[in-house]
């Protein structure tokens, strides 16, 4: 069975190769702007690397687990692990990212693969949103190709 410290290095290189898609309304991350929403898809990842690839059932249940990361591995992230609530938030637009609990329902993200959107920014920045796949695959969407990705409920 593998070791704690090697599925966080897995997920952690796993998380540093996170792309997103050039086709449709989607692009790629290019900017320094996508840092944050990356470590947040690695904190995704390594929750799911640690739960039998689960993604969270609720919000509460994954800060609970961020909560309990070992200050190493948040710093390995270049997280303060006196402040993994700020994680929880966009820098973008000043919201806390969504979790999507009902993935089965979401659409996969064009060039990604056939992930569903597991988590996005609430209203984004210029609108465009960040998408994160179950994978940890990431895209920039306009508001049309975020509404094919993440349709109303």
């Amino acid at each position: 069975m593998a070791s704690r410290a090697a599925i966080a290095v897995l997920f952690g290189v796993l998380a540093a190769g996170v792309t997103g898609c050039g086709s449709g309304g989607g692009t790629a991350p290019a900017d320094g702007e996508d840092a944050h929403a990356r470590k947040f898809a690695s904190l995704l990842l390594r929750y799911k690397g640690t739960h039998k690839g689960q993604s969270p059932a609720s919000d509460a249940a994954f800060k609970a687990y961020v909560k309990t990361l070992p200050a190493g591995e948040l710093s390995e992230l270049k997280i303060d692990p006196n402040d993994p609530d700020k994680w929880f938030v966009s820098p973008r637009d000043n919201q806390p990212y969504v979790l999507r609990f009902d993935r089965k329902a979401a659409s996969a993200v064009p060039g990604v693969g056939e992930e569903p959107v597991i988590a996005h920014e609430k209203t984004g920045k210029d609108g465009k949103r960040y998408c994160i796949t179950a994978a940890g695959g990431m895209t920039l969407a306009d508001e049309a190709t975020f509404a094919k990705l993440v349709p109303a409920q």
